[in-house]
């Protein structure tokens, strides 16, 4: 684990916006917005206790926040509040109707972060070497190649080598 090997502390960040109500079970007994926001805030609270102790056993210095609000914006701000080194999320990779539809936390905070963002696909593992061998793919802009500083910051954090890669697509010959 990343914060195990750095011995960052994990900053826990669950966000519940007031304006996304669906995708959680809700009380039989809630009958308002106020109620329904109010049990999810206490449910976030409860997962984030739970994980807590859980990586707490494991060694890892730990925080919780949740928090109400638009998902980008507290995830950014809290970042700065808390002067965290990087931003790691999970991003569920939509494509098509359901990208433009629900639209995309991650390329949103990747928008507007003063930091680095690191994404981790949703559903893949990460084992225990998965931060032993760092590829920074760059594709020759001044824009691509200002990631190179950050990689090579947790190169130095992680004792893992950077590769960059460009890759160049063949030469079409014609004839």
């Amino acid at each position: 684990m990343l914060a195990k090997q750095t011995g960052f502390e994990l900053v826990l960040l669950h966000v519940t916006d007031p304006a996304v109500l669906h995708g959680h079970e809700t009380p039989e007994h809630a009958t308002s917005v106020d109620q329904i926001l109010e049990w999810q805030i206490s449910d976030a609270h409860h997962y984030l206790a739970t994980r807590e102790k859980q990586l707490a056993g494991e060694g890892v210095v730990v925080r919780t926040v949740a928090a109400l609000g638009k998902p980008a914006e507290v995830i950014v701000r809290t970042a700065r509040e808390v002067n965290a080194a990087m931003i790691v999320m999970v991003t569920y990779a939509r494509v098509g109707l359901a990208r433009w539809m629900l639209g995309s936390t991650a390329d949103e905070v990747m928008e507007m972060a003063d930091r680095p963002v690191l994404l981790v696909k949703a559903g893949s593992e990460l084992t225990d070497d998965a931060f032993s061998n760092i590829i920074l793919p760059v594709d020759g802009s001044p824009t691509s190649e200002k990631a190179l500083p950050s990689a090579i910051e947790l190169s130095h954090l992680l004792n893992a080598p950077v590769n960059v890669v460009r890759a160049v697509p063949p030469a079409v010959v014609t004839m």
